[in-house]
């Protein structure tokens, strides 16, 4: 191990990565309201505050399991702390980015040295590919946050010679029973790589059946299975996604074969180190600084990250978002290459890699962190339903008495939830109460019984673009406003009960 200490304090440096972090994540972070699937994780986390119904999520009443409830569970407690759907689900994602990058801090001490420490978090930190999620009341941010830590406590228990990591096991149970709630089994590829590079590395089939890691996973899964179970069973009508959904499509065939690549240059500049932990110059450089655990331990997350995105991608997974969490787990090698004494030859690529220096990227990274606020969130986030939604409740307090509705939508829900949340929470401003009601398929004999049973005024918002249009499934009455948000048309309507 190097003998040099690192410039910076642990303190002063957790103290910087977080100031880096709060750049990223902070600024204009409430300019536009909830878009993308941003309303279908905040609504279910409202609702459970407003029902205290916390097993099953709904979406606009209707119970909604497509993924498990972690997720919504965090945003509940964080929005009974504070109530604003646009700014407090967004903090839990920058939050969660904020302890990837801190351990990744931690966990490159730990096995590279305190030099390692500063370079790895900032390394997570200036990786452009988190910092959408890192803004977003996605899933996306925990869930990485949980795989990089399910993968760094797995390699710890792989490198470990402690005979009683209870600790570490109690850990790896927690973080991957928390996975599963927040994905299911999404991040999991990530434990088989690692069990398979350590056999490979090792020339040995041990690890493959380390009871230090397949005990705790294999409760997780048991605990999970036993809660999901339990779940379905209390909710028979939700609505659920199957795993296949994200499976191989023959359509999908060209996405497939370059899934690998793809997903590699998403992570740039970060995927780099995957080049460097090969080859003779890198033993003999270890051999030289008595480092050769630390090469060990650099080449099994090296390989564990690319041997997990081979198995996704034999599993069918072409979509390279879904790579991010198994991406998230790189940044530690960052601090373990910034460390290493490398040959000439290898310095130089390192140099051209890095446009000059690694502090000359990370300058760079830094000054595109303004760019991306200003230019390139807003590509996403101005598409959000807030706007539409609140010209649509203007509308409606213009066209109908106040009172109480009952609104029904389908599609609308499917797309873009969150202009329901804007236009209920508006309308109350001028004291027309509308009860949101997600219909699928909008089956009229089902509102039939609805209207009679709520015996008030039925309306419906409906999509009214080619791609999914539904205005042959109702008996319209009258059209009272229309508008678009992203590229979904839509349609509010009262509609005729027959």
């Amino acid at each position: 191990m190097p003998k040099a200490r690192s410039k910076f304090s642990t303190p002063l440096s957790l103290l910087i990565i977080t100031a880096v972090v709060a750049l990223i994540t902070l600024p204009n972070l409430t300019q536009f309201g909830l878009t993308s699937s941003e309303g279908h994780r905040v609504i279910p986390a409202l609702e459970m505050l407003e029902t205290n119904q916390y097993l099953v999520p709904h979406l606009f009443e209707q119970s909604y399991l497509r993924k498990p409830q972690f997720v919504p569970w965090i945003f509940a407690a964080a929005l009974s702390i504070y109530p604003d759907p646009d700014l407090t689900p967004r903090l839990v994602s920058a939050f969660a980015f904020l302890l990837l990058c801190i351990s990744s801090f931690l966990f490159a001490r730990h096995w590279f040295g305190k030099r390692a420490a500063l370079p790895a978090g900032l390394a997570a930190a200036l990786t452009p590919l988190f910092w959408s999620p890192a803004r977003s009341a996605e899933i996306e941010s925990l869930h990485n946050l949980l795989t990089a830590l399910g993968a760094w406590i797995t390699l710890h228990l792989l490198i470990t010679t402690n005979k009683r990591p209870i600790a570490s096991m109690l850990a790896l149970f927690i973080i991957a029973l928390l996975m599963l709630l927040t994905k299911g089994p999404a991040g999991f590829p990530i434990f088989l790589a690692l069990l398979i590079a350590a056999a490979y590395l090792n020339r040995s089939p041990k690890p493959l059946y380390r009871p230090t890691i397949l005990i705790p996973i294999a409760f997780a899964s048991l605990v999970f299975a036993f809660h999901w179970s339990r779940t379905l069973a209390a909710a028979p009508d939700a609505i659920t996604q199957s795993p296949e959904a994200f499976m191989f499509e023959p359509g999908r065939l060209p996405k497939l074969l370059v899934f690998i690549p793809v997903a590699l240059l998403t992570a740039i500049p970060t995927t780099l180190v995957l080049l460097f932990p090969w080859g003779p110059d890198a033993r003999t450089e270890a051999t030289e600084d008595n480092t050769l655990p630390q090469l060990h331990s650099a080449k099994l997350l090296a390989l564990s990250i690319l041997i997990a995105l081979l198995i996704m991608m034999i599993a069918g997974v072409s979509n390279d978002r879904y790579a991010q969490p198994i991406l998230a787990a790189i940044s530690p090698l960052i601090g373990w290459l910034l460390i290493t004494n490398l040959h000439p030859t290898r310095r130089l690529i390192l140099r051209i890699l890095t446009l000059g220096s690694p502090k000359i990227l990370a300058l760079i990274l830094i000054i595109l962190i303004p760019i991306f606020i200003l230019k390139v969130d807003p590509m996403t986030k101005s598409t959000s339903g807030k706007q539409p939604a609140l010209t649509l409740a203007s509308d409606l307090a213009q066209l109908l008495p106040p009172g109480d509705y009952t609104l029904v939508a389908d599609s609308m829900i499917e797309a873009r939830p969150e202009i329901l949340l804007y236009l209920r929470n508006q309308a109350r401003t001028t004291n027309h109460h509308l009860v949101i009601r997600w219909t699928p398929d909008l089956p009229n004999d089902q509102l039939s019984q609805l209207a009679r049973v709520s015996q008030s005024q039925l309306l419906a918002l409906i999509r009214t673009d080619q791609n999914g249009n539904e205005s042959d499934k109702l008996l319209i009455d009258k059209t009272l406003a229309t508008g678009t948000v992203h590229e979904f048309d839509f349609a509010l309507v009262t509609i005729q009960i027959p």
